[in-house]
């Protein structure tokens, strides 16, 4: 279920009653407390706030989450001060402008993370959030959102990886860095930007050992091979 562009949405407490609700997408809504969805077995939330920050009372509390997406700053402290530290989180999403301040300390508290999805965020990445993500126990699925991908230029190796998602490429990054930095990834998946299209070859001269696959939407198909 989504509710998207209503910023008039303050009270969500009517959510409450419908009891097989488990999935929500909140989008540019203002949801004043989410502590009413702890009373449903909510499994996934997504959250892009009508606000600067994700400072909303009551996201802490949802602790059945298996599926978190954030879209606002999350500043000062650590992640354990923002996200519902019970949750057992499989997949986080940090998408365009969520990391803030406080990066990505933090992250190895939810040791059932295995999915990781990054976007470009108002701070950028440090070499201490690139060791938590050195570290972590689980984490072996990741995505990156080509406006982010300059930051791992420099990033130490992340032998954690196993599969890597490069996504809304133009076809024409430098990703040289990346065989460096996830020199264990076995499967990267492409996602072309709109209206882009890019050759799978190019992708697996960069990473031999790795199966490539190149994902293709409506609005960027490859370009059809003329009839002999």
């Amino acid at each position: 279920m989504g509710v998207h562009d209503n910023p008039a949405l303050e009270d969500i407490r009517p959510f409450s009653r419908l009891r097989h609700l488990t999935a929500l997408n909140l989008r540019n809504c203002r949801p004043n407390d989410l502590s009413p969805l702890a009373e449903l077995n909510m499994q996934s939330l997504h959250l892009l706030l009508n606000s600067d920050t994700c400072d909303v009372p009551g996201l802490k509390q949802l602790t059945s989450l298996h599926t978190l997406s954030v879209g606002n700053a999350l500043n000062e402290g650590d992640l354990t001060k923002w996200l519902p530290v019970d949750a057992p989180l499989q997949l986080l999403s940090l998408n365009s402008g969520a990391i803030g301040t406080c990066g990505l300390r933090g992250l190895a508290h939810w040791s059932t993370l295995s999915r990781l999805h990054l976007g470009k965020g108002k701070s950028e990445l440090t070499m201490r959030d690139f060791e938590e993500l050195a570290a972590h126990p689980a984490l072996d699925n990741l995505l990156l959102h080509r406006p982010i991908l300059s930051e791992f230029k420099d990033a130490p190796e992340l032998p954690g990886i196993e599969t890597l998602h490069l996504w809304t490429l133009h076809g024409t990054e430098d990703l040289s860095n990346l065989p460096r930095v996830f020199p264990n990834a076995r499967h990267v998946a492409i996602a072309p930007s709109v209206d882009h299209c890019v050759a799978d070859d190019h992708y697996a001269a960069l990473f031999p050992n790795a199966q490539i696959e190149v994902l293709h939407g409506y609005w960027n198909r490859p370009p059809a091979h003329p009839k002999s």
